[in-house]
């Protein structure tokens, strides 16, 4: 019974993808300009470390998310995002020569350019691209940032005229990312520093309803993992929640 029911709807998913389709594209064909704001929340899994000393834990942030992008079909591409969260508790170091004290807030921050071009399918637009970002986070103690490029993919397909699902791709890579730790030793400021090359990745499923006959304004829920370094434990479980609105 309940493998019938569960292949009756995805039939019904698929026949009111192609009964609709095109939707997406003809709106998006006379508003191009997409502007989203709404928070973020994840879940960060954190086991790294810089020189000697070990930097772990499980912590949780939230905070705004601003995104723009231009989306039409047959035409360029460009997207931005902007991320500034928060967590009250920061990651703990530990080693076997110090100990450590104190475990105040931390702050996880992301910024990102896109570029690239949107193809027009049968029922959505698929936007490959390339892009180039930031994401830091840490305090002033400790901190880590990547500077990174990106190539990846963004696709939204509509399934009926009120709801559209899609999927977003991307690969990135940081050339020098940075790791700092600063700490106190018999009286003395000392400082641990290292460079290393990372790979990474995201997926994301955007699934997004619209409360408009026009289609021009939105809610987009978007649950998402991100793993900043493939070689290690760097891994972000994590979700969006935007409300757009299409000009």
């Amino acid at each position: 019974m309940k493998k019938t029911l569960a292949i009756s709807v995805l039939a019904s998913l698929v026949i009111n993808a192609n009964c609709f389709g095109g939707t997406n594209s003809s709106i998006n064909s006379k508003y191009p300009n997409h502007f989203y704001i709404g928070p973020e929340a994840f879940a960060f899994d954190l086991h790294t470390h810089v020189k000697d000393i070990k930097i772990h834990g499980v912590r949780g942030f939230v905070g705004p998310l601003l995104r723009y992008e231009y989306l039409k079909p047959k035409a360029l591409y460009a997207g931005v995002d902007f991320l500034a969260s928060w967590g009250n508790k920061n990651f703990k170091p530990t080693s076997h020569k110090y100990k450590f004290h104190g475990n105040g807030g931390v702050g996880f921050g992301n910024l990102e350019l896109r570029l690239g071009y949107t193809f027009e399918q049968k029922n959505g637009l698929v936007s490959p691209y390339l892009g180039a970002g930031l994401y830091c986070f840490g305090t002033s103690a400790s901190n880590e940032t990547l500077l990174y490029v990106a190539v990846g993919m963004r696709s939204l397909f509509d399934f009926n005229q009120s709801f559209s699902m899609g999927l977003n791709l991307k690969l990135l890579f940081a050339p020098s990312a940075e790791r700092e730790f600063k700490y106190h030793y018999e009286g003395h400021k000392k400082r641990l520093h290292e460079n290393e090359n990372m790979w990474g990745g995201e997926i994301g499923i955007p699934l997004v309803c619209y409360f408009s006959a026009s289609k021009r304004w939105e809610v987009q829920f978007e649950p998402y993992f991100l793993k900043l370094d493939l070689a290690e434990t760097q891994n972000i479980y994590g979700a969006r929640l935007l409300f757009g609105y299409r000009f």
